[in-house]
């Protein structure tokens, strides 16, 4: 059978899913380029002389600061200049933008000492610094000269081409340079008489007591891991460093390196261990290192660790609106990251990234990094970046990835992305935005009205990309968004290409006016596979818990969805022609339409399905076949007829399924052209039949009718129309009453992890056979206001458990698997109490679920109880607490540290009854706040 491998097809593709697109993200955050402060370590490395190199050098002992031997005065003219000039011929400064950008993207050219630009002896203009400096150093040229070079505009600005990190290195180590200290702000350790005329620094990281192949760079101990400033950018507020003098960061963090003329030798103590306590010495007082924290957002090339000022990247900025505001008029030409400090941004105004106003940069790749630590050089992000506006990123056109980001109380949408490229989240949240909490678009969603004709109006993708979406929403949550005015789901996401989700939970999203809003989840793939995994959880939205619309071949994965308390459908599905699988355990409650509802021309496969108080299971394929495996429990169907409806054009299968109390059709309605087979089912208290196979198919009109009906160990009772009835001239009925139905070793319903659905089962599923355990009925003991006489013994191998029911509305419900003794009385009023109630609280109803000779909290069980909700109550705030032996607690907020757990604190159903679940019994009291 297909769509059996597809489960596992399915399970793989989803890792390899998420694997891929992560590191299609992250290879392209990779890229880096050689920063200004490097040019500058280089240009004067190589072209300033000195007396003394490593290579001429033998070992010898390291001598302290008062031994080293002074230089000598510098020659005039000695050394090198950088000129700036900008395009009328007049001197810029290094220090201005102007003169950072000619550094940068320039075209330098080299004269020796006597001759100006243009004259005999200069070389011809080089492409960037990076080739004057190769071809510089090939020469071996040690003749003092100027490096003259022009402004260009920021229109025809480029990356310099700057050599490999092993090219500086060499370039560094043969000059014959000698470094005679280390600036640390206005500080220099183990300063040597430098000339007054020298005013550059260069930059270069110490490791392992060497400034990355500087030689002679003192990194001794009292500077192993400081930050100086580099004085050639410090006057533009983008790139500018303003470090504590005394600041410690990781080795790897760029030192400034002051460069003297002709030197004599100078050697310095070794560096000791890094794991060592690291002090800087100035003025020959020890201060102890305090870490070098950086505020606010900074951008970084490729996937650098952030170092505002050096590395290429930006210099912090107060906000992230103000660093997006710097980074529209400065674009930088390759893939970054913008690293967002932990705690809350105070842009305050929403953040427009508009692709469609750049001139290149949106085709890069850009990663939105919140949680950083805030300190320089630190790849860290322990926290989550938090914002009280929207962000929205437009017109893009490379991949974008959002990590620890959370989006909260907007008057709009919270976070909007659209671009052609890959879309990436991880522990992403958006809670209570009045226009919904996330959409990601890479397809250009939106409305087609070109059609003359109304009625052909529709929702489509307009552009061709081709991007992926990865969700991972382990630790997010997009819940509480839309207004009762505006209306907004909680997630939404419209892609041509694959979308793969993990862990989603979007929960009491609210539909507005127009009907627009109010689903959990709402995807759309117009030519890829949809993959959602982990454990996903849809609760209280008012339109739906999950809608996913596949096309064009595309095939459907779905795992362990929880849904309950929605208006319409729980999770509803439409898919072309590709094939549909819903594995795992899944549960559905109080939705008012249909649970679960798939539509396709391919394969459908769903398994272990609880559905309480829903509309029913409803399963359609105009062109394969229907299986229903795993252990699958529907009760109280109400509001739409038949608990169970499938059609299929070609087989039917339905294994260990229970479908008792349809209101208004039947347990089971079977259309098939095939075989029709259910095993060790169940179907019972519904008002019209039990089981009901054959009808014509509503699309087309053509009859239903199955080769054969074979019914083995299927049962029935009190069904109002009767047993069964098969239609068909042809179709052959079998039935066999003693086919063998597995019953777990545990008793009752194996694990009990879904609400008395039975077990999950550990076995594999194969294309040979199905053996899940089969659903054992509910113990259900109705009763008066005079109570029970005597407790309800749970016995798990005979019953998935125990409902006590009150003709007035009360209800516990007892899940296997539990042990003991189960019963239950009313609190009419608050005099019964064990305790006053909080102030605030107002007493409404209780109740006493008692256990005796039980294990408690349960392990696996469940317990779920319903107040009724006087009618005059039904919109106010209401609320459940617990007492603890000791005092009052909220359920909604309480944690436990005894294995008791909270399912679900509390929603109204739609019979007016507040319905919560924990794995423990108690004292429970509804309030009013």
């Amino acid at each position: 059978m297909r769509i059996i491998s597809l489960v596992f097809s399915f399970k793989i593709q989803a890792y390899n899913w998420s694997i891929h697109i992560k590191e299609n993200v992250m290879s392209q955050k990779r890229h880096s380029f050689s920063i200004l402060a490097i040019i500058v370590s280089m240009v004067f490395s190589l072209l300033v002389p000195t007396r003394a190199s490593a290579d001429d050098v033998p070992p010898s002992e390291p001598v302290s600061q008062e031994e080293a031997l002074p230089p000598e005065p510098a020659s005039e003219g000695q050394g090198v200049d950088v000129v700036i000039i900008d395009e009328a011929g007049q001197t810029v400064q290094m220090s201005t933008p102007e003169g950072e950008n000619a550094l940068l993207n320039g075209q330098p050219v080299w004269c020796p000492d006597g001759s100006s630009l243009g004259e005999a002896g200069c070389s011809g203009s080089y492409g960037s610094i990076g080739d004057l400096l190769v071809d510089v150093s090939s020469s071996n040229s040690s003749q003092d000269g100027t490096i003259y070079i022009q402004t260009t505009s920021a229109e025809a600005a480029g990356v310099a081409e700057m050599p490999s990190a092993d090219q500086a290195s060499d370039l560094l180590q043969e000059s014959e340079n000698a470094v005679v200290g280390i600036q640390v702000g206005d500080e220099m350790v183990d300063v040597v008489d430098v000339d007054p005329n020298v005013q550059a620094n260069a930059v270069a990281p110490c490791v392992e007591g060497e400034a990355s192949g500087v030689e002679n760079a003192d990194c001794s101990g009292s500077v192993v891991g400081a930050v100086a400033e580099a004085h050639i950018v410090d006057s533009d507020p983008s790139y500018a460093v303003n470090v504590d003098p005394v600041a410690e960061v990781p080795a790897d963090a760029p030192v400034a390196v002051e460069v003297a003329p002709e030197t004599e030798e100078v050697l310095s103590e070794p560096a000791p261990s890094l794991d060592a306590p690291v002090e800087v010495v100035l003025n020959d007082e020890v201060a102890p290192v305090e870490p070098a924290v950086i505020r606010d957002p900074v951008w970084c090339p490729g996937a650098n660790a952030p170092t505002p000022g050096a590395l290429g990247c930006t210099n912090s900025f107060a906000t992230l609106g103000d660093l997006v505001t710097h980074l529209l008029l400065n674009e930088p030409a390759q893939d970054g990251t913008i690293w967002i400090e932990q705690g809350a941004d105070l842009t305050g105004a929403t953040v427009d990234l508009d692709g469609s106003a750049t001139s290149g940069w949106e085709a890069y790749s850009l990663a939105l990094q919140g949680g950083w630590d805030g300190i320089s050089g630190s790849a860290n992000t322990p926290g989550i970046s938090s914002f009280a506006n929207p962000i929205y990123i437009y017109g893009w056109g490379g991949n974008v990835s959002i990590s620890r980001i959370l989006i909260h109380d907007t008057t709009e949408l919270g976070l909007g992305v659209n671009t052609q490229g890959d879309i990436v989240l991880d522990n992403v949240s958006a809670t209570g935005n009045d226009f919904g909490g996330v959409v990601l678009d890479n397809c250009d969603w939106g409305y087609d009205d070109s059609d003359p004709d109304p009625a052909n109006w529709y929702w489509r993708c307009f552009g061709a990309g081709t991007g992926s979406v990865y969700v991972d929403g382990t630790n997010s949550s997009f819940s509480d968004n839309g207004s009762i005015a505006f209306g907004g789901n909680g997630l939404g996401i419209y892609s041509n290409g694959d979308v793969v989700l993990n862990n989603i939970t979007a929960d009491r999203n609210q539909l507005g006016g127009g009907y627009v809003g109010g689903t959990g989840l709402e995807v759309v793939s117009t030519f890829g596979d949809v993959v959602v995994t982990g454990t996903n959880q849809f609760y209280a939205n008012s339109v739906s818990g999950a809608s996913f619309q596949v096309q064009n071949g595309g095939n459907l994965y779905l795992e362990n969805l929880n849904v309950n308390n929605t208006d319409w459908n729980g999770v509803s599905a439409s898919l072309d022609t590709g094939d549909a699988v819903v594995a795992g355990n899944n549960s559905f409650i109080n939705t008012g339409g249909d649970a679960l509802i798939i539509l396709s021309n391919g394969e459908i496969y769903a398994e272990n399905i609880y559905a309480n108080m829903t509309g029913g299971l409803h399963l359609e394929t105009h062109n394969g076949s229907v299986y229903l495996a795993g252990s699958n429990y529907f009760y109280n169907t109400i509001y739409q007829g038949h608990v169970v409806f499938i059609q299929a054009s070609n087989d039917i299968f339905i294994e260990n399924t229970v479908s008792v109390g349809g209101d208004n059709g039947d347990g089971m309605k079977l259309g098939a052209n095939g075989d029709v087979t259910i095993n060790c089912s169940y179907s019972a208290n519904n008002s019209e039949y039990g089981l009901e196979v054959g009808f014509n198919d509503w699309l087309t009109g053509n009859p239903l009718d199955p080769t054969s009906v074979n019914l083995n160990s299927v049962a029935f009772s009190n069904n109002g129309f009767g047993d069964y009835v098969v239609y068909g001239l042809n179709t052959v009925l079998n039935t066999d009453s003693g086919y063998p139905c597995p019953v777990p070793a545990s008793g009752g319903n194996g694990n009990g992890d879904n609400d008395g659905r039975g077990s999950n089962s550990s076995q594999p599923i194969s294309s040979q056979s199905f053996l899940p355990s089969f659903p054992l009925p509910f113990n259900i003991i109705s009763f008066g206001n005079e109570g029970l006489s005597s407790p309800i013994l749970l016995d798990c191998s005979t019953n998935s458990g125990v409902v006590l029911s009150f003709v007035n509305g009360f209800s516990a419900t007892y899940i296997c698997p539990a042990s003991g003794s189960a019963s239950m009385t009313i609190i009419g009023d608050s005099n019964g109490l064990p305790g006053a109630l909080p102030e605030g609280s107002t007493f409404v109803v209780g109740l006493n679920a008692l256990l005796t000779n039980g294990v408690v909290p349960f392990v696996d069980g469940r317990l779920q109880m319903s107040f009724p909700v006087p009618a005059d109550l039904l919109g106010a705030n209401l609320s459940v607490l617990f007492w603890n032996g000791t005092a009052w607690v909220e359920l909604s907020t309480v944690v436990f540290t005894d294995g008791s757990l909270v399912y679900n604190s509390g929603f109204i159903t739609p019979d007016g009854k507040f319905q919560f679940e924990t794995n423990f019994p108690g004292i429970f009291v509804l309030v009013k706040k």
